[in-house]
């Protein structure tokens, strides 16, 4: 009785905090798609994890000495989980930079089944019955808001498709960080060594050379939009962890489709764009598939 209770109690505060950190990641979409109309691709790239870098310099000086951030054990980890953010990154401003915010947080969203058979496959768990369905409901249900006439089947579906897995990857890893090191620590270390990447990959890409197109909006509002996603991301990920220290990726993947519903107000109040009946239908489709997974997972758990 006391275990139930327990598990109920770290599940509620889970929930509370994949759900802050399902805003944050919302919000760093919204921020993300006005970057991606004044910025060049590989700069805000390279922005998208230095401005976190920087902001949260002075934090994890103050907490931990140079000596004792670079003293880190766990460096293989590190690495990993920093490579399947890049990867998710470069995939997701690419896949932004071409289709709708809705669209591209629809790919986002169906993370959580990659998850689940992650988690299966590290843990040598088979998958049960219930929650192949639900991952058959809710891909069936991602397939009617992307429609084929928006290009789900297109080379630009190859790029999206890396979008879930690295994402999954990343969370899988992330859970693992979250009760094996400080969890500041663990967010310097990434912003830090994407920062390093994805500098390089700038400096070598020809942008800092070219004649800008961009700058439709004011320098001022551009940087607004910069340091937004700067804080949202380090909001999304902040609270991401404290959710992972209370509940699997894979019990609380599911409320992380709330995204979605915030992504399709942005796409209404702010680029004018309404989903139609398809897109509504597949929304509900992915909706019911989660409510159908995380219902299975938490019976075959309790």
């Amino acid at each position: 009785m006391s275990t139930a209770k327990s598990f109920d109690q770290d599940f509620i505060k889970g929930v509370a905090y994949i759900l802050l950190s399902t805003i944050g990641s919302s919000l760093f979409g919204l921020f993300s798609k006005f970057g991606l109309d004044n910025t060049p691709f590989f700069l805000i790239t390279f922005l998208r994890f230095a401005i976190p870098f920087i902001l949260l310099l002075p934090f994890s000086l103050t907490k931990y000495s140079v000596v004792q951030l670079w003293q880190a054990r766990n460096w293989r980890i590190q690495w990993l989980r920093s490579s399947c953010v890049l990867v998710y990154q470069y995939s997701f401003f690419y896949f932004l930079n071409q289709q709708s915010l809705l669209d591209a947080a629809v790919l986002q969203s169906t993370s959580p089944l990659f998850i689940l058979i992650f988690e299966s496959l590290f843990h040598r768990q088979r998958l049960n019955m219930l929650t192949l369905f639900s991952i058959v409901i809710s891909f069936i249900g991602v397939l009617c808001i992307l429609q084929p006439d928006l290009g789900v089947i297109s080379r630009i579906s190859l790029v999206g498709f890396l979008i879930p897995v690295a994402l999954a990857g990343s969370q899988v890893i992330y859970f693992h960080q979250v009760h094996h090191a400080p969890q500041q620590s663990t967010l310097f270390f990434l912003f830090f060594l994407c920062s390093i990447f994805t500098g390089v990959l700038y400096l070598f890409s020809g942008e800092l050379f070219q004649t800008s197109t961009y700058g439709h909006t004011s320098s001022l509002v551009h940087a607004w939009v910069l340091l937004g996603m700067g804080v949202t991301s380090i909001f999304n990920q902040s609270f991401r962890g404290f959710a992972y220290r209370y509940a699997r990726p894979s019990i609380l993947a599911p409320f992380s489709y709330i995204a979605l519903l915030f992504s399709g107000l942005f796409d209404w109040l702010v680029f004018n764009r309404l989903p139609n009946l398809c897109s509504g239908l597949g929304l509900a489709l992915v909706i019911i598939g989660s409510v159908i997974q995380f219902y299975g997972k938490k019976r075959f758990i309790s």
